[in-house]
């Protein structure tokens, strides 16, 4: 567990340090994001540069956000059938075929959703605090 948070924050430090404005950056991690709430079967992060390729995105950026989606994808599979439980009131016992119909709308709706919240939260944090963030870690650097 341990580990696991070292690595999230290797990444954030990571994320934080790109060369590229905010906007680059906070459309290659929610573009980057996307086909990790969909079953892609190990292409995710292949589709998530060809979609940062056609928006000319930040590919580091778009990287970070696949390998983070890699991690959490059993919490956005469950947000799915939530979702799309949740827009049609499902309530009584569902086959396969409503299941898979409920997941996959969940899944356009989440995906969509959580980009565009994404962009604009994180292009409003690299807008406004990117600059303090990265000063307060290079004092931390040289006080160590």
């Amino acid at each position: 567990m341990k580990k696991r948070f070292r690595d999230i924050k290797y990444h954030f430090i990571r994320l934080f340090r790109l060369k590229g404005g905010a906007k680059q950056i906070s459309l290659g991690f929610s573009l980057g994001l996307i086909p990790c709430w969909f079953p892609t079967f190990g292409i995710g992060p292949i589709l998530s540069i060809a979609i940062a390729k056609i928006f000319k995105a930040n590919m580091v950026a778009t990287l970070i956000a696949a390998s983070l989606g890699s991690f959490i994808w059993p919490l956005l599979f469950i947000g799915n059938y939530q979702i799309g439980e949740l827009l049609f009131f499902r309530l009584e016992h569902m086959d396969v075929l409503t299941m898979t119909y409920d997941f996959m709308i969940g899944a356009v709706i989440n995906s969509i959703l959580s980009s565009i919240i994404l962009y604009f939260v994180l292009y409003y944090i690299f807008k406004r605090y990117r600059i303090p963030i990265l000063k307060k870690m290079k004092n931390k650097k040289n006080c160590n």
